[in-house]
């Protein structure tokens, strides 16, 4: 099983997010420094699973289900239901080796996103245009937002998608 993902570093296409600790990272480093910090492996040996969803491997933090195996949040028991019983969860369960995910998305050292053979600034990726989050669907006050927990939460469990030549979308999935 991934080692991120028995730390609850949500992995998304080119971010990162402690569900525990509430924190985002761009960089595999700042994760690796992360998962070794003293506060963090405090909060990790104080987690366990829920005893119905233990051969699951289900974590409830806060309002969340956290599944290791996939590196999926939901805030909803239907969801989870729904997730235990799906077939990329049944596999992963019986072949725990767990590879990054493949991305068409790089970031440059100027914190600039190429995705094929656009460029977008940060709040482009987090999907923010003219003060609004198409990824949470709300107005956007100040540049904190990115840094909310439920916002990175959509973004790490999103997908990018090109629709045609210099056109993309991003699918968001419900949590």
């Amino acid at each position: 099983m991934n080692r991120y993902y028995k730390n609850v570093i949500l992995c998304g296409e080119i971010d990162f997010y402690c569900l525990l600790c509430e924190e985002s990272f761009e960089l595999a480093e700042q994760v690796e420094r992360h998962i070794r910090w003293e506060q963090h492996r405090k909060n990790i040996k104080n987690l366990s699973y829920i005893p119905k969803y233990k051969k699951d491997c289900i974590f409830m933090i806060g309002k969340y289900y956290y599944c290791e195996i996939c590196n999926y949040v939901t805030t909803s028991v239907k969801q989870v239901k729904n997730h235990i019983n799906d077939s990329t969860h049944l596999f992963r369960t019986k072949n725990p080796i767990i590879t990054q995910k493949a991305s068409d998305v790089t970031r440059n050292k100027n914190g600039l996103i190429k995705y094929h053979n656009m460029i977008m600034s940060k709040f482009e990726w987090h999907g923010i245009v003219n003060n609004h989050c198409f990824l949470c669907n709300t107005s956007v006050e100040n540049v904190e937002h990115v840094k909310q927990r439920d916002h990175m939460i959509a973004l790490v469990q999103s997908e990018m998608r090109k629709v045609k030549e210099n056109e993309y979308n991003r699918k968001v999935k419900a949590f």
